[in-house]
């Protein structure tokens, strides 16, 4: 007989405990290839997986709940039937409050919108049932609405665009050249007058 005996042979998980890895790491290289309208892409497919994720759940938890009731109205449980079903008809009354807050808040921001709407553009506006669609509609519409800003009074008497300035010193030192009421003058047409 011969002493050398054969080794067992080499396993995968023998390796992988060994610390040697049998497949190498992924990097989010894919990711960075992509442009920014693919990567908004994913995202909106993303969101609308778990959109309808949640909407799975809220019909998963308004089965359990119903199922619920159902065996507890058999067993004639109604005590208890009655307890779950207040809890949520509280929950529901305090948020109906804080709509009919947000609501009456919206129609009476959309009031004063509308006020300072000119009135030769108020028959634009659409009568919408709800308070926060009108309020978007006039949030999209509101550089239609805006008035325009009255020309100035002054002429722009600077030339380039902006308003002149006149000194109180000018203006004395040119009533005093010519023998005048500082009080009389006129900004706007010394303004004009004084070289610059």
């Amino acid at each position: 007989m011969s002493d050398t005996t054969t080794a067992p042979a080499a396993t995968p998980e023998a390796q992988a405990a060994d610390g040697q890895q049998m497949e190498p790491e992924q990097t989010n290289s894919e990711h960075a290839q992509l442009s920014p309208e693919q990567l908004r892409a994913e995202l909106e497919a993303a969101r609308k997986e778990a959109a309808s994720y949640r909407t799975k759940l809220r019909q998963t938890e308004k089965a359990v709940t119903d199922a619920e009731a159902k065996r507890l109205a058999e067993q004639g449980e109604y005590r208890a039937l009655y307890e779950s079903v207040k809890a949520k008809a509280d929950a529901a009354d305090a948020l109906q409050e804080r709509l009919d807050a947000i609501t009456a808040q919206a129609q009476a921001a959309n009031e004063r919108r509308i006020a300072a709407i000119p009135e030769s553009m108020k028959s634009l506006v659409p009568e919408y049932d709800d308070p926060l669609k009108l309020a978007a509609w006039l949030d999209a519409n509101a550089a239609v609405f805006s008035r325009p800003a009255p020309p100035p009074l002054d002429g722009r008497a600077g030339g380039n665009g902006t308003p002149a300035v006149v000194t109180e010193d000018e203006v004395r030192e040119y009533a005093a050249r010519w023998g005048l009421d500082a009080r009389h003058i006129d900004r706007a047409q010394l303004a004009k007058v004084i070289k610059r």
